[in-house]
């Protein structure tokens, strides 16, 4: 009945209305100079919101995201990146490489987490089409970890590095793009639960990696016992646990940790 159909149809404004004002508490500053208001451009905002929520196949299609990259609005660009991120298509991935540079730290972190997610379908295989896009993600995330001074973000980029879907063409054999990743972590990543994290992905698909080396081992170990944070503590202990001859003294460490949850890790 039109009845029905108006109780629908005010049912989805509120639920738009929420996720909108959801949007703008957790992506606008915390504080803002007087002299620079924030404006949201709020059409645009639900142009992006929409083409988001239909993963490109809304009648706009991916045109509000990949316009949103390239917006002056810091707000609008995240959105856009995280939006062209969850479309989970390899070949987008280059376009949101040029963020990995954005003025903006939260951008940047966002545009790390996002070009792994846009190539995480990728086989595990090197003769799948679409390693090329991994290959070529892992190096725009290496070389932007390199020279990023923030270390939120650099936590952020190494997560991401480390989530990247690497192959090789036989599964024992080491992936020489996923052992320089490793490396990049361990160099530039700082020693936050995205750097830890990053690692415990990459020893989880030892098959394709080869495994963390003796220095990933080692980083693994010291977060396992020295991290003040829990959360790094449990990761560390989750990548430590499975790993053959590894020294038992960590383990050992954690059975009398602080942490409940970690000490149920040490014990399992």
């Amino acid at each position: 009945t039109s009845r029905a159909a108006a109780s629908a149809a005010s049912f989805q404004s509120v639920i738009f209305a929420a996720t909108f004002l959801l949007v703008l508490l957790c992506l606008s500053p915390l504080t803002l100079p007087a002299q620079r208001p924030f404006h949201p451009d709020t059409a645009h905002l639900q142009r992006l919101l929409v083409a988001e929520d239909a993963r490109g196949s809304g009648m706009d299609g991916i045109a509000p995201l990949l316009e949103g990259l390239r917006s002056s609005d810091t707000m609008l660009r995240r959105v856009a990146v995280r939006g062209v991120g969850r479309l989970q298509r390899p070949e987008l991935a280059p376009q949101l490489e040029a963020l990995l540079a954005d003025q903006v730290p939260a951008v940047r972190g966002e545009a790390g987490n996002a070009i792994a997610q846009a190539v995480s379908r990728v086989p595990r295989n090197v003769l799948a089409p679409g390693q090329s896009s991994v290959r070529a993600a892992a190096a725009a995330l290496d070389n932007a970890l390199q020279v990023e001074r923030d270390s939120v973000v650099s936590d952020a980029l190494a997560e991401a590095l480390g989530r990247l879907p690497f192959g090789d063409v036989q599964p024992v054999q080491d992936s020489g793009t996923a052992r320089a990743a490793q490396a990049a972590i361990l160099a530039h990543g700082g020693s936050g639960l995205g750097a830890v994290h990053g690692l415990y992905v990459l020893s989880t698909n030892r098959g394709t990696t080869g495994g963390l080396t003796a220095a990933g081992l080692a980083f693994i170990q010291r977060a396992a016992r020295s991290s003040p944070d829990p959360r790094i503590r449990r990761v560390a202990l989750l990548t430590l646990t499975p790993t053959p001859f590894v020294d038992s003294i960590p383990i050992v460490a954690a059975s009398r940790d602080p942490d409940e949850q970690v000490r149920r890790l040490a014990l399992a």
